[in-house]
């Protein structure tokens, strides 16, 4: 249960990047920190055939005309194994993470309307730059941008075999992860593949959020996001508000590798991914949500009309989140088995579509959540059936609307405990896992609007049927498992090698 709250960040960063721009400090390069740049138009280049690239990972390396040491699209040979199923994601090809783009032209929305053609500043060439604020207001050009290129990086821009541009990587100014704030704000993400890794020790703090400031957005494309860190912040990979272009996108947030007892790295935080299909990975994290497709710029009362089939795989410690589906067939997976926790209720709410209004029950899609528990556990409707080694499913009688009042005031976090019931009378069920050594007990946790709930992650794992009318909860052997549970140790090097 969580709200951000907070002053607005954007204006100490914006004058953070004034005072940067001001002091003269590197100054002589700060003209020229992505190289190679022409004075061409960044127009759509028409009738460019694709290369398509190779699903397998045999692609290779591309030029391009962007920054230090740019390298351009294609997974490398050495790409590692990347087991996928019958459906999405699939691997990836020349142009996305997941195979799903192969554009045919440059995107229209790759550069910033200002910054996209080497033109003079001051007597010195400026930057290709990707979309975003890079001048503060109109008195310090460039300003935003040295301020930018100073804390966090540069862009290089990924280029085809054909020279075809379609995307940005950020070349981050330590190796070792930065620490980003409102510094993202100026950066509005592009209509191509933008990839932000930000590295092993990266984080993202106090932004975000559009009550108190701007929003920190990746824009259309087929996105990648990786930090290991952070707290009050919100972070849109995709939005109605920006679009829908081949907008899959992928994020990886927390340590992959798990945290001590009651240790979170996550917290107050909010991933939205907007329209597509997306794959989000998420360790270590509490009183945070996932909004895989929320409508109207993330409200959790409104759903994306352009949100496909989403993947969550929630991992080591979590605490009191929320995942919200949006539109399509989702999938909510999670390790329970892995969470560290003395506290006797982790407290999660599952949302098959939205968390408010209409949303709710808006959603037409088959919603699944699997949690990976032993295949044996055993199955109970009663309460007072619950022992360890068991998975208590059922619909609480005299259910009373329940709202959690510390977000009931943020339309993009604000959600129910309990919901209104639907027109049909479908309501929120409820959930407790206990280990068989007792070493977890998530305590009541609920779903609302999920349809199917899958033990273990396997292709023979059994899975029920939630009737949320009746609260009959039933064993379907006609429902098929999915077959690939994505891994993120995978996606990790996917990530690590993708576009290299």
């Amino acid at each position: 249960m969580f709200r951000f709250k907070g002053p607005s960040f954007g204006m100490l960063a914006a004058l953070s990047f004034f005072f940067a721009a001001c002091s003269g400090e590197n100054s002589d390069d700060n003209m020229s920190l992505i190289k190679g740049g022409d004075s061409s138009s960044p127009t759509s280049s028409g009738g460019k055939s694709s290369t398509g690239g190779t699903s397998e990972g045999g692609g290779q390396t591309l030029g391009g005309d962007g920054g230090q040491g740019a390298s351009g699209g294609g997974p490398k040979g050495d790409i590692p194994p990347l087991e996928v199923g019958s459906g999405w994601p699939k691997k990836p090809n020349e142009y996305s993470w997941d195979g799903s783009w192969e554009p045919q032209s440059e995107p229209q929305g790759l550069y910033d309307s200002i910054y996209f053609d080497a033109h003079d500043v001051e007597g010195a060439p400026s930057p290709r730059l990707p979309p975003g604020l890079w001048d503060w207001e109109i008195t310090s050009l460039l300003a935003s941008w040295r301020g930018f290129s100073t804390r966090v990086g540069t862009f290089d821009l990924l280029s085809d075999t054909q020279g075809m541009s379609f995307g940005w990587r950020l070349q981050r100014v330590k190796e070792e992860g930065v620490q980003v704030d409102a510094v993202m704000e100026v950066f509005y993400g592009s209509a191509g593949t933008d990839i932000i890794d930000l590295g092993p020790q990266g984080s993202v703090n106090s932004t975000g959020n559009p009550q108190y400031g701007k929003v920190v957005g990746l824009g259309d494309g087929p996105d990648m996001l990786r930090y290991v860190s952070g707290h009050s912040a919100s972070i849109r990979l995709g939005s109605s508000a920006t679009g829908s272009l081949a907008d899959n996108d992928l994020a990886l947030i927390g340590s992959p590798e798990g945290a001590a007892e009651d240790v979170y790295d996550v917290v107050t935080t909010a991933i939205h991914t907007g329209p597509g299909s997306d794959l989000v990975f998420v360790n270590n994290f509490e009183r945070a949500a996932i909004d895989l497709g929320n409508g109207e710029d993330a409200r959790t009362d409104s759903l994306d009309p352009q949100d496909g089939a989403d993947i969550v795989v929630i991992g080591k410690n979590a605490r009191d989140f929320r995942v919200f589906g949006g539109r399509g067939d989702d999938l909510f997976v999670w390790h329970v088995d892995e969470v560290k926790s003395t506290e006797a209720w982790l407290g999660p709410n599952f949302f098959g579509g939205g968390g408010w209004g209409d949303a709710l029950w808006a959603d037409e899609g088959i919603d699944r959540l699997v949690l990976n528990i032993p295949q044996d556990t055993l199955v109970v409707t009663r309460s007072a059936d619950l022992v360890p080694g068991s998975l208590l499913m059922f619909l609480e009688e005299d259910q009373k609307v329940v709202i959690d009042t510390p977000t009931e005031d943020d339309p993009y976090a604000r959600y129910y405990v309990y919901v209104p019931p639907s027109s049909s009378n479908r309501r929120t069920m409820t959930l407790q896992y206990i280990s068989a050594d007792n070493s977890v007990n998530t305590g009541y946790f609920f779903v609302t609007a999920v349809e199917e709930v899958q033990i273990g992650i396997d292709r023979k794992g059994p899975i029920y049927r939630l009737d949320d009318i009746t609260g009959e909860v039933v064993l379907d052997p006609t429902l098929q498992a999915r077959d690939v549970i994505p891994s993120r140790a995978q996606y990790e090097g996917v990530m690590n090698t993708f576009l290299r």
